[in-house]
């Protein structure tokens, strides 16, 4: 799963990259900053990739996570001057990918960390502090609304991933409990081939005896009829 995220990242960082630089009509400089972003996240996905192939999901993991992250505020910083830009969306499909490769904790700590980044770089845009400066900025409802997106799509995947973990353990449950009666129905099956064993070696030992009873018997029938015949 984690390998074809990255691999789906990627092709989106190159058709951004193309898009960005065929209808960007900003400076030059405002164009070099957005390159110089794109090329890094695909070389950060090319890594990404490299660490899943061999086996380092963990690590992939938090980087493709830190790297959604970085893609989302970094060009709101040195390229749009304001949140109001495509790569801010970035900050709302940051908890949903946290929550499913790294579990609801880490999902909860990326969204407090969103939703002081979206604020923080909000004031910042309002006061004319960032280092690229824009002339439309934001609106407050354009700032509650992505607040409320967050949030509401973070509450919504806790309780889905909630009740996935939940049917898990119910799954672990009735396999722990499977496993359990397939122990003793092998257990009972074992038991049951001792005793048709020991049945069988009865079975033979009394066979056994009584062969040799019936060999005595006629050793002595034999022997009663020779001394009738003298």
């Amino acid at each position: 799963y984690l390998l074809h995220l990255a691999n789906l990242i990627s092709i989106i960082g190159v058709t951004a990259l193309a898009l960005s630089l065929a209808f960007n009509t900003g400076s030059p400089a405002n164009k070099a900053s957005l390159l110089v972003v794109d090329l890094s996240i695909l070389i950060i996905c090319l890594l990404i990739i490299i660490l899943a192939r061999r086996g380092k999901i963990s690590l992939a993991a938090h980087l493709l996570t830190m790297l959604l992250f970085a893609a989302s505020v970094v060009p709101t910083i040195f390229v749009y001057g304001t949140i109001y830009a495509p790569n801010t969306l970035g900050l709302v499909v940051l908890a949903p990918t946290a929550g499913l490769l790294l579990g609801r904790r880490t999902m909860t700590i990326y969204v407090v960390i969103s939703l002081i980044t979206l604020s923080v770089l909000y004031l910042l845009g309002l006061l004319q502090l960032l280092p690229v400066q824009n002339e439309n900025q934001t609106s407050l409802d354009f700032f509650v609304a992505m607040v409320l997106v967050i949030v509401i799509n973070t509450v919504m995947l806790r309780l889905t991933l909630m009740e996935s973990e939940h049917s898990a353990d119910e799954a672990r449950v009735a396999a722990t409990e499977l496993a359990k009666r397939n122990d003793e129905l092998l257990r009972s099956r074992a038991l049951l081939e001792e005793a048709r064993d020991e049945l069988e070696n009865r079975v033979l030992q009394r066979t056994a005896e009584l062969d040799e009873a019936n060999r005595s018997l006629r050793v002595e029938i034999a022997e009663r009829n020779r001394s009738e015949q003298r």
